[in-house]
């Protein structure tokens, strides 16, 4: 299943698509979801490789039979250090035991499960004693 997840700069989940195939492309499922137009709203939405050839900023591919170029290196760094909160919020979807491991029920509840999960860590992000400030990701700039 490919299920597309919205989150912030501190790593909270937003938004969750519903399921979709998993044979269906990132851009595809996006679209789909109608999620296309909160990125847009958002003003500057960062993905991955996935998205690209859309309005979000990505990382830069290499090219064929060239290396990568410092800026381009420079620019990949910075996106990853941005998008470590969106992994971030994937790894709290995925804490959840039934995503954790293969989805074993029935594949016609899956879109009701996924929402539950994501209900239930919003929750939890609102009630936590953490506090949001971008430390974390501070600590994870690199040296220049």
């Amino acid at each position: 299943m490919n299920v597309q997840v919205v989150a912030d700069l501190h790593g909270r989940v937003l938004s969750v698509s519903r399921g979709f195939p998993g044979s269906w492309h990132d851009m595809h499922c996006l679209t789909d979801a109608g999620l296309t137009t909160l990125a847009g709203a958002a003003g500057t939405a960062i993905g991955d490789s996935g998205y690209q050839g859309s309005d979000m900023t990505t990382p830069n591919k290499k090219q064929p039979g060239q290396d990568r170029t410092e800026s381009d290196l420079k620019h990949n760094t910075a996106i990853a250090v941005i998008r470590v909160a969106v992994e971030w919020a994937n790894a709290h979807l995925k804490n959840w035991r039934i995503l954790a491991t293969r989805y074993r029920d029935s594949l016609t509840r899956f879109n009701r499960t996924i929402t539950a999960i994501a209900g239930l860590t919003m929750l939890n992000e609102q009630h936590s004693e953490r506090h949001l400030t971008f430390k974390r990701l501070n600590k994870l700039k690199v040296s220049e």
